[in-house]
């Protein structure tokens, strides 16, 4: 069955590329940094890491089409889509802060149908599979139970564009008076699965781009969570506002972005 042999695909894709990310930490010269955009980095490690994927993806699934943050679009459109970010937490990676990831996600006529976020040095994955639940390595994972944001911990992430951090500056006084904790850790896909864990009760993320948050989305679901845009609408590809939470304080953060 595609999904079940998908599913051990995206595990092994998202490892092997992992292998690679841990034997070149701390270890990256400058040469190998880049700026895509003045606050963007790229490294050689990202597109070593991209390359690995993508080869095995490409020889199990030809006729799949891919959406990768560093190479874009390939293949031809049909109803799978995998979705991937070699290296999520890129600048963490160059500034020797362990906390990155491998995320892989694959779609079916526009439905996440399982996804795999593999941390590179702690040889933790998260994977889940639509309708089959969400797991780190093989502990099944749940979201928390908090049901009031007032002393929820919310994870937080934003782009470097002006719009987003426009955004963040009006909205962060709302969400620092209403919630506990609220922590910006530089790796947006372990945010989300952080969700899906029960360890961080919400996330959020404006202007997100697709490798930022589909891994992260499915697990969050399967976890017993939501997952929208800030209108409150189910999250798609196309969605630049991502939301998401245990499920419990998903109206109350909802309001507090929109008030």
């Amino acid at each position: 069955m595609i999904k079940d042999k998908a599913f051990i695909i995206a595990k092994t894709a998202a490892q092997e590329a992992g292998k690679l990310i841990k034997s070149r930490f701390l270890t990256l010269k400058p040469k190998e940094v880049f700026h895509k955009s003045k606050h963007d980095l790229v490294t050689s490690v990202d597109k070593g890491a991209e390359r690995i994927i993508l080869k095995i993806i490409k020889k199990e699934f030809p006729e799949h089409q891919i959406l990768s943050e560093e190479t874009g679009k390939s293949g031809q459109e049909g109803d799978y889509l995998w979705v991937i970010d070699p290296l999520d937490g890129t600048t963490n990676f160059f500034l020797g802060n362990p906390l990155f990831t491998v995320s892989i996600a694959l779609f079916y006529k526009k439905q996440i149908i399982l996804s795999a976020i593999h941390l590179p040095l702690t040889g933790q994955t998260f994977s889940s599979q639509k309708g089959k639940g969400a797991y780190l390595n093989k502990a099944k994972l749940a979201v928390s139970s908090r049901n009031k944001l007032p002393g929820a911990y919310l994870g937080y992430c934003f782009p470097p564009e002006k719009e987003a951090m426009n955004f963040i500056a009006q909205a962060f006084p709302r969400l620092v008076k209403s919630a506990s904790v609220l922590r910006q850790f530089g790796a947006a896909s372990w945010e989300i699965c952080q969700v899906a864990s029960g360890k961080l009760d919400g996330f959020l993320l404006p202007f997100a781009t697709p490798w930022d948050v589909a891994g992260g989305a499915l697990m969050v679901k399967e976890a017993g969570g939501k997952v929208t845009n800030f209108q409150g609408q189910n999250w798609t590809l196309g969605d630049k506002f991502f939301l998401a939470t245990n499920g419990k304080i998903h109206q109350a953060l909802l309001e507090a972005l929109n008030p």
